[in-house]
């Protein structure tokens, strides 16, 4: 990572770093240096490729928050513990649909 690019694209690399950042580690104690650093610093937008889906555990580097809709259509009002973000199922939800499955596993099982 620190011999620069020849004629190659580095950004065909970044893929690669954010996998391994996942799969080793993304902090080296000994160093204190970080891949999602190095990720944050060669490119800036780099949560927003379609790579880090894949890689679910990397860290953002805070890009989300950073690029949050505050303003205009869509935007989503900070209230509650879940910072405006919408809940499909409460915990009453996800008790009712256990019971409901146990009750249709049940019919087809035993009847």
């Amino acid at each position: 990572m620190t011999v620069p690019a020849g004629s190659e694209d580095p950004t065909n690399f970044y893929p690669s770093v954010g996998a391994g950042a996942v799969v080793y580690g993304d902090h080296d104690l000994s160093s204190g240096a970080s891949y999602s650093a190095f990720l944050a610093n060669a490119q800036q937008d780099y949560p927003a490729d379609p790579w880090f889906f894949w890689d679910q555990l990397l860290t953002d580097s805070g890009w989300v928050r950073k690029h949050k809709n505050t303003s205009g259509p869509g935007a989503a009002t900070p209230k509650g513990k879940n910072d405006g973000e919408l809940v499909l199922l409460g915990t009453a939800g996800w008790l009712y649909v256990g019971a409901a499955t146990l009750v249709l596993l049940h019919v087809p099982l035993f009847a």
